[in-house]
């Protein structure tokens, strides 16, 4: 079976250090200003691949969900996690990050063993569990794979929210950039999903639309 790079790099890796499975994680809205801070994890079977899927942030809408659906349909498992703008306002985005990949092991530990833990970027470099690598998603297919079905579920929050709160173009922006300042600028805060931890600087400085 001729296999994409990615898919090689997950296969190498589980062959070089003896595992049964691998587990991969990614997060999604770290830097958004307001809604939940999403993690997922996901165990594939290794003759599982599909050259088209990448990196989350490289896929358009009809892609997304195309892929979210047909990785969830042949996973071994899956598991995705939440944290609201509240519990983030009073432990921080960075330790709710690190939490969430811990949680979602712990999950993962309970139903497999010998499992080894992938995760994107460097948050859990400090941990003799996870294996971390910066832009995994480019590198990894279970980690891209895994950074789909969390850009996907909190994609299909925010549309959500914005049904709630339709001022804030949060079906667009998902609470990012200047467009959603310019949306606090002119309306004030959707109190009830914004981070207030998470400081706009230079507000004064923003043009409105």
């Amino acid at each position: 079976m001729q296999k994409n790079n990615l898919k090689t790099f997950d296969l190498d890796l589980k062959k070089k250090t003896n595992m049964n499975f691998i587990a991969a994680m990614d997060e999604v809205a770290r830097g958004s200003m307001c809604g939940p801070f999403v993690a997922a994890c996901v165990i594939l079977p290794d003759d599982y691949y599909n050259s088209e899927i990448n990196d989350s942030k490289k896929l358009n809408n009809t892609q997304l969900k195309k892929f979210n659906q047909e990785i969830i349909e042949n996973s071994i498992f899956y598991k995705i996690i939440e944290y609201d703008n509240e519990q983030i306002d009073e432990i921080g985005i960075q330790k709710i990050n690190t939490m969430a990949f811990i949680d979602l092991k712990k999950i993962m530990e309970t139903n497999f063993e010998k499992v080894l833990y992938l995760t994107d970027g460097n948050i859990m470099k400090n941990y003799n569990d996870f294996l971390s690598f910066e832009k995994g998603d480019s590198k990894s297919f279970s980690i891209a794979c895994a950074s789909i079905i969390a850009k996907n579920y909190r994609d299909e929050c925010m549309v959500h929210l914005a049904k709630k709160y339709p001022f804030w173009n949060l079906e667009a922006n998902k609470g990012y950039g200047v467009d959603y300042i310019n949306c606090v600028k002119k309306y004030g805060y959707p109190e009830k999903i914004h981070r207030h931890s998470f400081k706009i600087k230079n507000m004064n400085q923003l043009k409105l639309f």
